[in-house]
């Protein structure tokens, strides 16, 4: 009986084996090459929610802002506290135009701006924040706030979130629902 001589069997066992470690490598590197470029891996992916509400209590007039931002990334978000907060504006009856550009080009007068995030260095990959403030509004013609939420990664990134609540009431202390403007996210 004829067999392969060990030394032929030793060949053929270290040349599987360098087969193995190049397919090996180039797996990895294609696994690589995914999850930076396609997955985004180590790139700051959050989801804003911004919501906002009239509220008469006594006599007195409110806008409760909340919000909420859910790091939807693979990786751990580092919050810039500068420049992460919520802006809230008037728009007056005097400088309203009727129009969707007067909401967007920003014809108003600035309020108040509340820090976010303060007791936060980071959020963790999944982890979602909640945050809410209530605003006395002031005795003035306003007939709409617009509400921005802006959250600044260490990264140079920021998201921002708008939405405009029309100071109405429909029975007393019966909210009004806010107009939805959409999320934007603004980097290097």
């Amino acid at each position: 009986m004829a067999g392969f001589p060990l030394d032929d069997l030793k060949t053929i066992a270290e040349i599987a084996t360098s087969l193995a470690t190049i397919l090996a490598i180039f797996v990895g590197g294609l696994w690589t090459y995914y999850n930076y470029f396609y997955r985004r891996t180590f790139t700051d992916r959050l989801d804003i929610t911004l919501h906002g509400r009239n509220l008469r209590r006594d006599g007195t007039e409110f806008l409760l802002v909340d919000f909420e931002v859910k790091n939807v990334g693979l990786s751990r978000f580092s919050v810039k506290h500068e420049g992460s907060a919520v802006t809230v504006s008037r728009f007056d009856k005097a400088n309203y135009l009727a129009t969707a550009e007067a909401v967007y080009d920003g014809i108003a007068d600035h309020e108040a701006t509340f820090r976010i995030l303060e007791h936060h260095k980071w959020i963790e990959s999944g982890e979602t924040v909640t945050g809410a403030h209530v605003f006395a509004v002031p005795q003035s013609d306003a007939i709409l706030w617009r509400v921005s939420l802006v959250v600044a990664s260490s990264h140079g990134i920021e998201w921002t979130e708008r939405i405009s609540v029309v100071r109405r009431f429909d029975d007393g202390d019966t909210p009004v629902e806010h107009i939805e403007d959409g999320q934007t996210q603004e980097g290097d």
